[in-house]
């Protein structure tokens, strides 16, 4: 048995560059830092609804084969992966964590109260602002974690950084901008 199995946006052979194949594959290469790669497995949900009956028993396999579940899904990916995971898990009993892409999710459980049932059921889910951990623990929620975003960047040397100590100082963020993405603590 493994002891991740990994399910999420990778992209297949195609080079996506949105926040949720970038944070899928992201937390892959830091789980293959960090476990041998011969206990990971993982799933791409890329192009999942052209073989959708060999994908559902791809995601059955999954489940049953590892001891750890972590789902990036996204908002549709959700209403599906968090209720057929959480209802397997009573007679499987997996640690099934739920890395959350983006800030839609406490409006969208407000909407979706089953789906809200069955993600308080997961061992963690895991959101990038704290915000949005605020916002899920006010809903009842007790398994939140706060995992902040992160991406690999090449770090420069130091004779390649400029200074510029000059007003007004400049800023650069690397998303949307959007209240739920955490602007204003990065204001703060």
């Amino acid at each position: 048995m493994k002891k991740i199995g990994i399910v999420g946006h990778f992209g297949g052979n195609q080079n996506f560059v949105d926040g949720q194949t970038v944070k899928t594959k992201n937390l892959y290469r830091a789980l293959e830092e960090n476990i041998d790669l011969a206990d990971i497995q993982k799933l791409d949900t890329y192009g999942y609804k052209k073989h959708i009956i060999s994908f559902f028993f791809k995601t059955l396999k999954l489940i049953f084969t590892s001891k750890n579940v972590v789902m990036l899904p996204d908002e549709n990916g959700v209403r599906v992966f968090v209720p057929l995971y959480s209802v397997l898990n009573i007679f499987l009993k997996r640690g099934l964590h739920y890395a959350v892409v983006g800030g839609w999710l406490p409006v969208f459980l407000k909407k979706h109260k089953i789906v809200k049932l069955f993600a308080k059921r997961l061992t963690g889910v895991y959101v990038e602002t704290s915000s949005m951990k605020i916002a899920l623990e006010k809903m009842g929620f007790k398994n939140i974690v706060l995992l902040p975003n992160f991406k690999y960047l090449s770090i420069l040397s130091e004779s390649e950084l400029e200074y510029n100590n000059s007003r007004p100082h400049r800023l650069c963020i690397f998303s949307r901008i959007m209240e739920q993405k955490g602007v204003e603590e990065a204001i703060d």
